[in-house]
C-alpha cells in the first residue's frame, strides 16, 4: 500500500521531513524544469516520458550509470513497478498542464508523492539509498521562498512563491470573496471606489482612504474569514507572507493579521488586473528586501569569528556536526563531494567522483542544518568566505 498517493500544492518542512526519515530502497528523485504556458508545454510531457525511461533503464541513464541498482540487484519488474504510479500520471491531463515552475517526483517501494513548484530545477534523475533533496534546499533556505496574499471585494488567492516563480495555494477555506459574505450592495460600491490602481510599497501606511467604521467593521468580519484560512494554510510555514491589495485595506488587515510572519509593506493596487509576471515581480523585490538582512548578518558574524573555532571549512567537520544538529548557520555553494557519513560508526569517507551508493555530503549537511533550524544560504563560489566549499557556525 503506497503511503502517499496524491500531488499537494504546497511542499512544506513537515514534507521535507517525511522524504528525508523515509526508510525504503532503492529510492528514485526525478527533478524536472516545467512551463507553465503556451506551447512549451508540450516539453512537460516530453521530460516527463524521458525521465521515466531513464528510470526504467531503457537508455543510458544517471541511475544505471551509477552501478546502484544493479549492485542492489533490483530487476526490471521492481524497478517499474515502483515507478508504476508515476507511468500512470501520464493519462492524466490536468496532472501537467497546470504545472508550475519545476517538478519533483519521490518513489520507492512502497511510496510515491509529487509536487508542482514555483522553482525551476535542473533535470535529473537519481536512486540511492535515500531520496536525493539538495535540489530542493534553495527553495526552502532563507533567501528563497515567500507567500503573496492577493485581496480585493471580490477575490481572495494565496500563491506560494520564489525568486524564480509562483503557483496558486488551493486553500478551500479562502473566502470567495466579500459578498460571500457581506452582500451589502452600497458598501460594495463604496469599496470599488477606494480600490486603488497604482503598484506602490512603502514601510508603513496611515489612515483607510475615506471608509467609514462602519465599513471598516465589515471589512475585518472580511478579513478575519480570510486570516484565519492563511494561517491554517501556513500553519508550520516560517517564510515571509506579502499582502498585495489596495493601499487604504492594508493597515486594517494587518490590525487582525495572526500570521507571525507577514511584511510590514506590500503591492499596492488590484492584484487582479495585474499580469503574473508584474505580480510576482513586485512581490519578490519586497520580499528580497527582507531576505538581505538576515544574509548580510549572518556574513559579517563569519567574519568576526574568522580563524575562532567557532568556524569550520572542513567538510568532515562540517556534515558530522550538521548531523548532531551543531550547525547555526552554513553557507556553500553548487560543488558537490560524494562520499559516505554513517553516523551509526562515525566512518566518513570522500571519493574522488560519486561510486555506487555515495551521498552528496554537502547536500546532506544543507538538509541536517534545516532541519535543525539552522539557516543555510546558497551563493555563487565567487561569494564563498575564504574560498571553501563550505563554510559553516557551529552552535557552541
Amino acid at each position: 500500500m503506497l503511503e502517499h498517493s496524491h500531488q499537494k500544492d504546497l511542499f512544506t518542512m513537515q514534507d521535507l521531513k517525511t522524504l528525508a526519515e523515509f526508510k525504503g530502497s532503492p529510492c528514485v528523485s526525478i527533478y524536472l524544469p516545467t512551463h507553465k504556458l503556451g506551447q512549451k508545454r508540450q516539453e512537460n510531457l516530453i521530460r516527463f516520458e524521458n525521465a521515466i525511461k531513464i528510470a526504467n533503464g531503457v537508455r543510458a541513464a544517471t541511475i544505471f550509470a551509477s552501478g546502484y541498482l544493479e549492485n542492489l540487484q533490483v530487476s526490471k519488474q521492481v524497478a517499474e513497478s515502483i515507478l508504476e504510479p508515476a507511468i500512470k500520471l501520464r493519462d492524466d491531463h490536468f496532472f501537467l498542464k497546470s504545472a508550475s515552475d519545476g517538478l519533483a517526483i519521490f518513489a520507492a517501494p512502497g511510496f510515491f508523492d509529487f509536487w508542482r513548484i514555483p522553482y525551476r530545477f535542473s533535470e535529473s534523475v537519481t536512486a540511492n539509498a535515500g531520496f536525493y533533496l539538495r535540489p530542493l534546499l534553495p527553495y526552502l533556505s532563507d533567501d528563497g521562498k515567500f507567500f503573496l496574499l492577493c485581496v480585493d471585494k471580490k477575490k481572495v488567492q494565496l500563491f506560494d512563491c520564489s525568486r524564480y516563480g509562483m503557483r496558486q495555494i488551493q486553500e478551500p477555506t479562502l473566502p470567495l470573496g466579500i459578498t460571500e459574505s457581506l452582500p451589502d450592495r452600497n458598501f460594495d460600491r463604496r469599496l470599488q471606489s477606494h480600490s486603488g490602481g497604482s503598484i506602490r510599497s512603502q514601510e508603513q501606511v496611515h489612515g483607510q482612504g475615506g471608509i467609514t467604521d462602519a465599513e471598516k467593521n465589515l471589512i475585518n468580519r472580511y478579513f478575519r474569514r480570510i486570516d484565519s484560512a492563511v494561517c491554517q494554510a501556513l500553519a508550520s510555514e516560517t517564510a515571509p507572507l506579502v499582502f498585495a491589495g489596495a493601499l487604504n485595506l492594508f493597515p486594517i488587515y494587518r490590525g487582525i493579521n495572526n500570521c507571525r510572519y507577514m511584511l510590514k509593506t506590500g503591492v499596492w493596487g488590484n492584484p487582479f488586473i495585474m499580469n503574473e509576471e508584474t505580480l510576482h515581480q513586485e512581490g519578490w523585490r519586497i520580499a528580497q528586501n527582507h531576505f538581505s538582512t538576515p544574509k548580510r548578518i549572518a556574513f559579517a558574524r563569519i567574519r568576526d569569528l574568522k580563524d575562532t573555532p567557532a568556524i569550520s571549512t572542513v567538510p568532515e567537520v562540517v556534515v558530522t556536526q550538521a548531523f548532531s544538529g551543531k550547525v547555526d548557520q552554513l553557507v556553500l555553494d553548487n560543488q558537490t563531494v560524494w562520499g559516505r557519513y554513517d553516523p551509526a560508526t562515525g566512518s566518513y569517507e570522500e571519493h574522488a567522483r560519486q561510486l555506487a551508493g555515495d551521498d552528496d555530503l554537502l547536500g546532506r549537511a544543507a538538509l541536517d542544518t534545516i532541519l535543525h533550524r539552522g539557516s543555510v544560504y546558497f551563493v555563487s563560489s565567487e561569494e564563498m568566505p575564504k574560498k571553501s566549499l563550505v563554510c559553516a557556525v557551529l552552535r557552541q
